[in-house]
């Protein structure tokens, strides 16, 4: 069960979020583990997707790493992820800060051929 990579590959527009939340919501559960913060990192990480890029897909995966479940984002941009100071007048901006405190780790790699890999490795108590 755990050595599985789930993989959904799915178009950076508005209706990714939803599909992806409730995709990761599903694993997490039959894991046996927090959906709710899955859900929420993995909404996050597509959402990054979708405002920050112009990319027309992405690839989300999760997997179980010794470390604890990933949540990873492939998109073809090369633009880099960037947690921004926080501003309490922004109404946006604060979802790669939010992750970082969710997260055991936060990171990127580059991509074969291009583009990045985001990724958070989150914690977790059994639900």
């Amino acid at each position: 069960m755990y050595d599985e990579v789930h993989a959904m590959t799915i178009k950076a527009d508005a209706d990714a979020l939803k599909a992806a939340r409730d995709w990761a919501g599903r694993i997490f559960e039959t894991w046996g583990l927090d959906a709710y913060l899955g859900k929420l990192i993995t909404s996050e990480l597509v959402g990054n997707v979708v405002k920050h890029t112009d990319v027309t897909e992405m690839i989300v995966r999760i997997y179980m790493a010794d470390a604890g479940p990933v949540v990873e984002v492939e998109d073809s941009s090369p633009e880099l992820p960037e947690v921004r100071p926080l501003d309490s007048s922004s109404l946006s901006g604060r979802g790669l800060a939010m992750i970082e405190l969710l997260a055991a780790e936060v990171g990127w790699n580059p991509c074969a051929g291009g583009g990045k890999c985001v990724y958070a490795v989150i914690k977790q108590a059994a639900a």
